[in-house]
């Protein structure tokens, strides 16, 4: 059994709304859907995943995320999908 609790509220003003944590980056559509990407660039872990899903808010509001710029998030997505475009060949 897990047991959640709530440690702090973000609130989002406009969508979308950009975030970060790690190698994790979101684009919060709205206040149900994001696009998220996993991009890990270099090494044995090499790897890159966009998906568009519901928002897991202990994922992308999580503690230690932060607010990022669109175009921070567009510099991650394309270097994502050069990854999955490079190994699709």
């Amino acid at each position: 059994m897990s047991v959640f609790k709530v440690t702090r509220t973000v609130t989002v003003e406009s969508f979308p709304h950009f975030r970060k944590y790690y190698q994790f980056y979101y684009k919060v559509l709205n206040e149900t859907h994001e696009i998220a990407i996993t991009y890990i660039p270099d090494g044995e872990m090499q790897s890159a995943r966009v998906e568009y899903d519901k928002i897991v808010p202990l994922n992308t509001f999580r503690e230690g995320s932060e607010e990022i710029t669109e175009e921070e998030f567009r510099d991650v997505y394309f270097k994502a999908t050069q990854i999955i475009l490079e190994k699709n060949n």
